[in-house]
C-alpha cells in the first residue's frame, strides 16, 4: 500500500540553485514538482525567511518544472525555501526543500547596539573602511545560525544580556566556536557584569570574567529582596513559574556576595511576611532552604511591604543598603514618592524589576528613579536571574569604575601595531572585569583590563571594557587615531579563512553523507598533507566533529550522519603545529532533505514478493483484497482444520512443580524438629 493510499500526492523532488554567485549577478532557481494526477497548486519562494515570489501553477501528472529568476547584493549566505501548497495533496512532509546561495563581496559586519543611532560611531568608521555593516537592535534580530553564518564579524555595542535570550547567546557562542566567526564586544554601563553577562554563554565566549575576585576593602552590603508572591506569580509551567524564577534569582544573586554581607527576603501579597530575616550570607545554603516553602497566593499590596522593608533595612550597620523590588501586577495607589525619598535620605537605594505586561511599569520606574537605583522590565521572566545577579554584582563589586584614566598599551603587536602610547586620549570610565587564563591582555586602564583578546574554538573574540559613546569615550572617539584603532580591531577579529580555491561535494550514502573536498592554493598547487577536521553544526545547534582523510592530490574525504532535516553547516579547519591555533579553511552549507520514504511513494513490490515467497505466504491484490483475505483464511485440504488451546495443561504442570518445590523445601526442616 502506498503512503498516499490511493489519493493524489504532490511533492517537491528537486531544487537546483547555484552555490556561489557574485553580488548583483542574476541566477536561476529551478524546482521540480511531482504529482500523481493533474491538480492546481501554489508555489512559494522564500528568501531568508521572507516571501520573495509565488506562482499559481496547473500541475500535470508526472514531473513539472518551475523557474524563478533572482539577484542578490548582500554578501554572505542566503537561505532559499521552495514550498508547494495544494488542496489535492495528502502528505505535507515532502512539500518543502531548502537551499543556500553564497554571495561574494566585502567583509560583512552585524552590529547589535542598544545605543541611539547618533552614537554608533563604530558603524560609521567601519563603513568608511569598506565593510558592509548591518545595524540592528538586539531584540529585533532572530540571530539564527544560518543568518549569523553570513557575517564575518558580530559587534555587541553596550548590549545587556536581558535584551538577548539565552538561545541567542548560545547561537553567538556556536557562531564563534564552530563556524570561526569573529566577535567584538564594546563596553558601557549595560555590558559585561553590569549587563548581566555573568554565568551566561557570553561570559564563556569572552576573554574576561564578569565577577572580579572579592577584596578586603570592599564595603559591607545589606541587600533586601522584596518579592511579590501574589497569585499571578504562580503563572508558568511547574518549576518555572515567575515565583520559581524569582526564588532561583535570589539564590544566584546571594552567591555573588561576600560571606559577611547581609541578605533579607521580604515577601508580600495583600500582607507582608519576613520569609528570611536579615543574616550574613555565609555559604548561602540557608537561603534555598528558606525559600523552598514560599508559595504564590493572594492580592498585591506593595506599599505596606516597602514600609516594613524600610524599617527592617534602616537598622542594619552597612556601608551600602540596597533594596530590589520585584512585582508582576498592579497595586493600590499610595505615597510611594514620599516613602522612597525617605529611604534615599536614610542612605537606602532602590531598584525595581517589572515582570510581564501586567505590571505597573511606570510606577516601578518612578520608584527606581526616586530611589537612585535602576529600573528593569522583564517581559521574559527567564531573564529575572540575570537581572538579580547584575544588581548584586553592581552594588557588591563596584563594577562601574567612573574616573578619568589614561590607557596604557601592554602589547603593541597585532591589532595595536602602530598605535603609539603617548598619543592615547583619556577615558572617563569602564566596566570592571578580570582577564581569564590564556587571554592576551592588550591594553590596561590603571591595573584593570581594558582591551583583551583570545581565540575561542575556531573564532577570535575581542573585549573592550569602556564605551564608544559620550559617557566614557567622548575623547576617545574624537581622537585622530580612532579610525586606525577601530579598523585594526575589526580586521584582527573578523573571520579569517585560508586563501584557497576549493570545491566541496556532498554525496548521500544511505543514512550518511559522504563529503569530498578539493583544495588548491592561490598559486594553483594542490594543498596536500593537511590535518583536516570539520565541525558539522545541525539546525538544533548540536555539533559533531569529523576527521578528513586525504585520498588524492588536494582531495580530502569524510562522512557524517545528519541529525535532522534542515540546513547543516560544515566548517573545515586545518590543525596547526602544537600550540598553534587551528586555521578555518571554508564553511559550506549542506541541506538534509525530508526522509526518502516521502519521495518513494510506491511500495517496494520486489521486496514484498520475495518476503511472501520465502515465508510461504502470497501477495494480495489491493483491488481484490476481499477475495485475498477470504482465501487466506480458507483451510488448505490435508492440513489441520481446528484450533486447540494448549495453555491450560502447561499451566497445570507448572503449578504442580511449584507446589512440589514448596513441599520439598519444608520437608527437611520438619524432620529436624522431630
Amino acid at each position: 500500500v502506498s503512503l498516499s493510499r490511493g489519493r493524489n500526492e504532490i511533492y517537491l523532488s528537486d531544487l537546483t540553485l547555484p552555490r556561489r554567485v557574485d553580488s548583483a549577478e542574476g541566477f536561476e532557481i529551478i524546482g521540480k514538482i511531482e504529482s500523481l494526477r493533474d491538480a492546481p497548486a501554489r508555489v512559494k519562494l522564500l528568501r531568508d525567511g521572507f516571501l520573495a515570489k509565488e506562482q499559481e501553477v496547473q500541475l500535470q501528472a508526472g514531473a513539472n518544472q518551475v523557474n524563478f529568476h533572482e539577484s542578490l547584493k548582500e554578501r554572505g549566505s542566503h537561505t532559499y525555501e521552495l514550498l508547494v501548497e495544494a488542496q489535492d495533496d495528502t502528505l505535507a512532509e515532502n512539500n518543502l526543500l531548502q537551499g543556500v546561495v553564497e554571495v561574494h563581496g566585502p567583509p560583512r559586519v552585524l552590529l547589535l547596539s542598544a545605543q541611539k543611532e547618533s552614537q554608533r560611531v563604530l558603524s560609521r568608521v567601519l563603513q568608511v573602511q569598506g565593510y558592509a555593516v548591518v545595524e540592528s537592535s538586539p531584540e529585533g534580530n532572530q540571530l539564527t545560525l544560518p543568518e549569523l553564518s553570513s557575517f564575518d564579524l558580530v559587534v555587541l555595542d553596550n548590549v545587556p544580556a536581558f535584551q538577548l535570550s539565552y538561545a541567542k547567546m548560545e547561537t553567538i557562542e556556536k557562531y564563534v566556536r564552530d563556524l570561526g566567526g569573529g566577535l567584538l564586544v564594546i563596553g558601557g554601563s549595560q555590558s559585561y557584569g553590569a549587563g548581566g553577562y555573568y554565568r551566561t554563554p557570553l561570559e564563556r565566549v569572552l576573554p574576561v570574567g564578569m565577577r572580579p575576585p572579592a577584596r578586603l576593602d570592599l564595603p559591607h552590603v545589606a541587600l533586601l529582596f522584596v518579592l511579590d508572591k501574589s497569585g499571578s506569580m504562580g503563572a508558568g509551567p511547574e518549576g518555572s513559574t515567575k515565583l520559581d524564577l524569582a526564588k532561583a534569582a535570589a539564590i544566584a544573586a546571594a552567591d555573588g556576595m561576600n560571606p559577611t554581607d547581609q541578605v533579607g527576603i521580604l515577601s508580600f501579597d495583600a500582607a507582608w511576611d519576613w520569609t528570611l530575616p536579615f543574616r550574613p550570607v555565609g555559604k548561602g545554603e540557608w537561603i534555598s532552604e528558606g525559600l523552598a516553602s514560599l508559595q504564590s497566593d493572594g492580592g498585591t499590596d506593595l506599599y505596606k511591604a516597602m514600609i516594613e522593608g524600610h524599617r527592617g533595612i534602616s537598622t542594619k550597620q552597612a556601608a551600602i543598603k540596597h533594596v530590589i523590588v520585584l512585582s508582576d501586577g498592579l497595586t493600590d495607589k499610595a505615597d510611594f514618592h514620599g516613602l522612597v525619598q525617605r529611604m534615599a535620605r536614610d542612605g537606602i537605594t532602590v531598584s525595581t524589576v517589572s515582570v510581564g505586561n501586567d505590571a505597573d511599569v511606570q510606577l516601578m520606574a518612578d520608584i527606581a528613579k526616586d530611589g537612585k537605583g535602576r529600573g528593569y522590565v522583564a517581559l521574559d521572566p527567564r531573564t529575572i536571574p540575570q537581572i538579580f545577579t547584575t544588581e548584586t554584582l553592581l552594588i557588591s563589586r563596584d563594577l562601574l569604575v567612573e574616573k578619568l584614566v589614561t590607557p596604557s598599551v601592554v602589547s603593541s603587536a597585532g591589532p595595536l601595531k602602530g598605535i603609539a602610547q603617548g598619543n592615547l586620549p583619556s577615558l572617563h570610565g569602564y566596566v570592571l572585569t578580570y582577564p581569564k587564563p590564556r587571554a592576551e591582555l592588550l591594553m590596561k586602564a590603571d591595573t584593570d583590563p581594558l582591551l583583551v583578546s583570545w581565540r575561542y574554538g575556531l573564532g577570535r573574540v575581542m573585549a573592550f571594557t569602556s564605551d564608544l559613546s559620550g559617557r566614557w569615550g567622548k575623547e576617545w572617539v574624537a581622537w585622530p587615531g580612532f579610525t586606525q584603532w577601530a579598523s585594526q580591531l575589526a580586521r584582527d577579529t573578523l573571520r579569517k579563512l585560508v586563501e584557497t580555491r576549493n570545491r566541496t561535494d556532498f554525496q548521500p550514502e544511505g543514512e550518511s553523507v559522504k563529503v569530498m573536498a578539493d583544495f588548491v592554493s592561490k598559486n594553483g598547487n594542490f594543498l596536500n598533507h593537511l590535518k583536516l577536521k570539520g565541525n558539522i553544526t545541525a539546525p538544533n545547534q548540536t555539533t559533531q566533529e569529523q576527521t578528513f582523510q586525504q585520498t588524492a592530490p588536494g582531495r580530502y574525504e569524510g562522512k557524517f550522519t545528519p541529525s535532522q532535516r534542515g540546513i547543516h553547516f560544515l566548517t573545515m579547519y586545518a590543525e596547526g603545529k602544537t600550540g598553534e591555533a587551528p586555521l578555518p579553511v571554508v564553511t559550506v552549507p549542506y541541506v538534509a532533505p525530508y526522509p526518502k520514504e516521502y519521495r518513494e511513494l510506491k511500495p517496494n513490490m520486489a521486496l514484498l514478493s520475495r518476503l511472501a515467497e520465502e515465508t510461504g505466504g502470497e501477495m494480495l491484490d489491493p483491488d481484490k483484497i476481499d477475495e485475498g483475505v477470504k482465501r487466506l483464511y480458507t483451510p488448505t485440504p490435508g492440513k489441520g482444520r481446528r484450533g486447540q488451546e494448549t495453555w491450560w495443561p502447561l499451566a497445570g504442570l507448572g503449578l504442580f512443580f511449584f507446589l512440589s518445590d514448596l513441599v520439598l523445601r519444608s520437608w527437611p526442616r520438619k524432620s529436624a524438629l522431630q
